[in-house]
């Protein structure tokens, strides 16, 4: 397959693709720890924002449980980033993992129709958004914490809560407008591949017509009146 005019293999995409969102998921989380401690100071402790649901749904759209270790990962930066203690550690690869039970609508539902159809998509970003908080919430509790008050701070204004939802929702609904970027790759690179020769096979016999200049028709013509002779 080719990529920027370049021959590459399939590892070799996947490879570079992860290690993009990869990129992608470190730099903002990165980005936005430096912003509530160096410009939101009075903010973090009652808003947070966080994009690791809107980059994990996508790279489990894309390239299936990968997503999860994405997620998972984000967790871990987190608690690296604000010194988090051990259980903490635990408890939000935990909870993070949880969406990969996205897995069953892509299994039941299918990607196609999920990514085809505004409202299933939005039921995705949902369900996974709701994993992850449920999840937090439940691993937080077996640890000491109070089920309820951890419920109200993880659905309302916590890490993964309703602002990290609202910016899962925007991302993910402007990259499925997009040609190829919220869609099962090996099905992208398969119409990809169909739709080129398709293109070639019409190129080359004419399902479209084809433009001829008037030098050409005259050429045609003379050679068409010799043949008649």
């Amino acid at each position: 397959m080719r990529k920027n005019g370049r021959l590459i293999s399939f590892r070799q995409y996947k490879f570079t693709d992860l290690f993009f969102f990869a990129l992608v998921l470190g730099l903002s989380e990165l980005l936005i720890f430096c912003a509530f401690k160096f410009w939101f100071k009075t903010a973090v402790d009652k808003y947070y924002v966080n994009f690791m649901l809107a980059l994990s749904l996508t790279v489990i759209m894309r390239w299936g449980w990968v997503g999860g270790i994405y997620a998972a990962a984000d967790g871990v930066i987190l608690c690296a980033v604000q010194g988090g203690s051990w259980q903490s550690y635990i408890i939000y690869i935990i909870g993070n993992a949880c969406i990969l039970s996205v897995l069953l609508l892509t299994k039941f539902v299918g990607k196609e129709r999920l990514r085809g159809k505004w409202y299933l998509t939005l039921a995705y970003i949902v369900t996974g958004w709701v994993s992850v908080n449920l999840g937090l919430t439940c691993a937080g509790a077996a640890f000491g914490g109070g089920f309820g008050a951890l419920a109200a701070v993880n659905f309302g204004f916590g890490v993964y809560g309703a602002l990290s939802l609202a910016a899962a929702i925007a991302v993910i609904m402007v990259l499925r407008r997009l040609d190829g970027m919220f869609e099962d790759q090996k099905h992208y690179l398969i119409r990809q591949d169909k739709e080129r020769k398709e293109r070639a096979r019409r190129d080359e016999f004419g399902d479209e017509p084809i433009e001829i200049d008037e030098e050409s028709v005259s050429i045609l013509k003379r050679w068409d009146d010799g043949l008649g002779k």
